[in-house]
């Protein structure tokens, strides 16, 4: 799945979510940046990076959005973290779906917004971990296959 299969909506979706929120976000599984700078665009007031394992994207989403922070980095190995108020996690080809969870939300500041953009193959494990390893306010929207924790 591609995030510019969403970014638009997906941005108007999460509204509700960030308005409260200033600081930083992380986009995990960037792609080529359409929805880090579609949410960008949308809360000017909150700094957005992008991150993506693999540097062919990477160095798209930096030629196509100059002004953007862009970095190749693999949260599954858990070598580099990065401090942000939520993270924003576009689920696509990660293998290890639980432990990516699990590293994302110890990775939240208190009181910080875990929000996860899965694909229909994951439904079984984001319910799983609606409550189990998350056990803090979650709603789970399975026609738009998104998932939000709040810590």
């Amino acid at each position: 799945m591609k995030t510019i299969f969403f970014s638009v909506a997906f941005c108007t979706f999460v509204q509700g979510f960030l308005t409260s929120y200033n600081g930083k976000g992380l986009d995990i599984n960037c792609w080529t940046g359409e929805t880090t700078t579609a949410l960008q665009k949308k809360y000017p007031d909150l700094q957005f990076e992008g991150i993506d394992s693999r540097e062919t994207v990477i160095q798209v989403a930096k030629k196509r959005y100059a002004n953007m922070n862009f970095t190749r980095m693999n949260l599954e190995d858990n070598s580099q973290s990065i401090d942000t108020m939520f993270r924003l996690i576009q689920i696509s080809n990660y293998q290890e779906l639980p432990t990516l969870l699990e590293r994302a939300w110890a990775s939240v500041e208190d009181e910080g917004l875990l929000i996860v953009k899965y694909h229909i193959k994951d439904a079984t494990i984001i319910e799983q971990y609606k409550h189990l390893l998350l056990p803090t306010e979650c709603h789970i929207w399975s026609d738009r296959q998104t998932a939000v924790w709040r810590k």
